[in-house]
């Protein structure tokens, strides 16, 4: 099996037609099941796809390397119809579709880690902390989430303070496309959807990696939501990376600091860490 990747399943139909998955087998199994790395792409929402490029392959060699499929998910964007929390609604169903079918693909339904970048990242956390809140299907399948990644992804859409009065705008535009309505009409929503109102002791381990140049999603997002996982003691891990943008793309003719290739080879040692029993 791990020869062949799968492309397009089908694991859940909406009104506005099928969602699918794409599963690519690790280069080497270490175990008799393989664990999961469940990925949901960035995109603010409403863009994007899980189709991967050759240059995400490439970033994403290093978990095939170390034994995880990597399950790449769609998720319906934000649209007329399409608001909050349908985004998480599918990505739960997404999960609970993984776990059912796992024993199909030699995968291990007790080892589903999740991995998700900007947009994506929130849903990661999001999905990890709460995600039997959310779905649309009718299932009591129960989460089974061994840990988090999270890459530059906003933590709290109720206090917007860390952005800058340019960034302020565009996420101000974004957040009324994405929920329907403003935050004054709509505080519970906007608190649902933010991972610094979920995180507790207990969550899944979780790996935070953020840009300190980063002009979308300011790295005060990640730094606030840390000092919340401290607090109550939860097992976070955030590495914060000099001289890049929200893409981790250097900036100002700088090199990163830590390098990325070095922050990719620790996102793979945290999988390990926490998938090898």
């Amino acid at each position: 099996m791990l020869e062949q990747n799968y492309f397009n399943i089908i694991y859940k139909e909406t009104e506005s037609g099928p969602l699918k998955l794409d599963i690519y087998m690790p280069n080497r199994k270490l175990s008799p099941k393989i664990p999961v790395l469940v990925y949901f792409h960035g995109g603010s929402w409403n863009s994007g796809s899980k189709r991967l490029k050759d240059s995400d392959l490439e970033i994403f060699d290093v978990f095939l390397e170390a034994g995880f499929a990597l399950v790449s998910v769609d998720y319906r964007l934000t649209n007329v119809t399409n608001k909050f929390p349908v985004h998480l609604d599918d990505g739960a169903d997404s999960i609970r579709w993984i776990i059912k079918n796992a024993e199909t693909y030699g995968l291990n339904q007790n080892k589903v880690n999740l991995l998700g970048a900007s947009a994506g990242g929130q849903m990661v956390l999001m999905l990890g902390m709460a995600g039997d809140q959310f779905g649309d299907v009718d299932d009591p399948t129960e989460f089974k989430i061994r840990s988090l990644i999270d890459l530059c992804g906003p933590t709290d859409f109720t206090d917007l303070s860390d952005y800058t009065p340019e960034a302020r705008k565009d996420i101000d535009a974004l957040l009324l496309e994405f929920f329907g309505d403003t935050v004054e009409n709509m505080p519970d929503q906007y608190r649902l959807a933010s991972p610094m109102f979920s995180i507790y002791k207990d969550a899944p381990p979780i790996f935070m990696a953020h840009g300190r140049s980063d002009d979308i999603i300011p790295i005060g997002q990640a730094e606030k939501f840390y000092k919340k996982a401290v607090s109550v003691n939860a097992d976070v891990t955030f590495v914060s990376v000099e001289n890049v943008n929200h893409a981790f793309q250097a900036m100002g003719g700088k090199e990163p600091d830590p390098p990325i290739k070095d922050v990719l080879i620790d996102m793979a040692k945290f999988l390990l860490m926490h998938n090898i029993f």
